[in-house]
């Protein structure tokens, strides 16, 4: 009876790893189209770069803003502007980010769209040297931004992170967060919005690029990354464009 008992187990654990190897998908076939490398992370590391200069808007009104220059991929060395062009689920996101030692900052003014008490405010407005801007298209469409046709335009998530462990003593990110919130007991809930991402018309100089813009209400987190900052109007546009659409050593973003 042992023997039998012994023998049908042999037999059902043969079976279930057979299933798993039968159920697991073919190599390469991740979220999005298969290149080199894998990102992993949130795709800011990203093995496979498309490279984009971004352009701001930078009207006298607008709370997100450059510091008077436009951001170009690895000018200088570490200044990360691109597409994830990796094969994972970041692919097809576009990202602006930096450390302090590349010495360029985006200025940032929760203040004056505040809907809340100012005097909360742990800071006024001013620039930060580290900064991540995240639009999380990919979310919305198929291979994100990539997927999207010229002409077409779409709403998506995206997140400015900034740093300044040394003036609020942590290491934790603000986050200024453009998205919808539907949980009743969440303090931005339905109070807040996406932004708009648009691609250029097929057959002109945009078509390979991107405007991202917001006029509406985003949800604040404070620097300890935690601590609920209030709702704040942030108006403002970029333009980010594929430096190269035609190189032979990046993804392709059809």
């Amino acid at each position: 009876m042992k023997l039998h008992t012994l023998s049908m187990t042999i037999v059902l654990l043969a079976f279930s790893l057979t299933a798993q190897v039968m159920a697991a998908p073919p190599e390469g076939k991740g979220g999005g189209k298969p290149k080199d490398g894998n990102s992993g992370g949130d795709g800011s590391l990203t093995p496979s770069p498309i490279a984009m200069l971004i352009e701001f808007r930078d009207d006298s009104n607008d709370t997100v803003r450059s510091d008077s220059s436009d951001y170009e991929w690895n000018q200088p060395d570490g200044l990360r502007a691109h597409i994830d062009g990796d094969s994972g689920g970041n692919y097809g996101n576009l990202y602006l980010y930096f450390e302090p030692e590349v010495g360029r900052s985006v200025f940032l003014d929760i203040d004056s769209g505040s809907v809340d008490d100012s005097a909360a405010l742990p800071f006024t407005a001013r620039s930060f040297d580290r900064v991540g801007i995240k639009v999380i298209a990919a979310e919305t469409v198929s291979d994100g931004v990539c997927g999207m046709a010229p002409g077409d335009e779409i709403s998506a998530r995206m997140n400015i992170k900034f740093h300044d462990e040394q003036q609020y003593n942590t290491a934790g990110p603000g986050v200024i967060a453009f998205q919808t919130y539907n949980r009743k007991k969440h303090p931005c809930y339905r109070a807040t919005s996406m932004v708009q991402v648009k691609r250029g018309e097929a057959g002109t100089a945009l078509e390979n690029s991107w405007t991202v813009s917001s006029d509406v209400a985003a949800c604040i987190t404070w620097p300890d990354g935690r601590t609920h900052g209030g709702i704040s109007y942030m108006p403002f546009s970029f333009t980010a464009t594929v430096i190269n659409p035609d190189n032979p050593d990046e993804p392709v973003c059809e």
